[in-house]
């Protein structure tokens, strides 16, 4: 017995990428511009590619502002007066200490060469108290005994007393 199948067929019509959609939208705007064939390239007309790459053996050592030399106290105050006499306007020998660094240009520009040329850092809560050359002079000629008396210098002592039982990764960095 032969069966009877009622086979049907599903019309489909290609999409058109911009204007497909308008067909179906009254409302939508016709395109004036052709849609552009596209153009196929040849192995001729592709760039050539260079990947020449440049590699040191050598790790470069990073540069550090961190001087682990002592200098004495004189030196580091003609070091801290030519910077501020250098970088300030009206500013004499006599008069460096009193000057205020209103301008934060200014006031940057004096630290910055400060730490490169004494190699000691400012940190975020003396760079806020600098406010004259007397305030950068003391902090660049402050002792040590002094920076071991601050908060600072009591986590340093607890990561020197405590660096055997330290994890390896706990590490203290100023």
């Amino acid at each position: 017995m032969l069966r009877h199948s009622l086979i049907r067929s599903f019309h489909t019509s290609p999409v058109r990428a911009a204007s497909g959609f308008s067909r179906f939208n009254p409302w939508a705007k016709q395109s004036t511009v052709p849609p552009t064939p596209t153009q196929s390239t040849t192995e001729q007309s592709k760039p050539e590619i260079s990947l020449n790459v440049n590699h040191y053996e050598e790790e470069v050592e990073s540069l550090s502002w961190l001087n682990q030399s002592e200098q004495s106290v004189e030196d580091i105050q003609k070091t801290v007066q030519n910077i501020v006499i250098d970088n300030v306007s009206d500013v004499t020998e006599s008069s460096w200490q009193d000057v205020r660094f209103d301008s934060a240009d200014t006031k940057f520009k004096v630290i910055k060469e400060s730490i490169k040329q004494t190699g000691k850092e400012v940190s975020n809560v003396e760079l806020t108290n600098i406010q004259t050359g007397a305030d950068l002079l003391a902090h660049f000629t402050k002792s040590k005994e002094s920076v071991s008396s601050s908060p600072l210098g009591s986590v340093r002592r607890f990561f020197n007393d405590n660096a055997d039982s330290l994890p390896p990764n706990l590490v203290f960095r100023q």
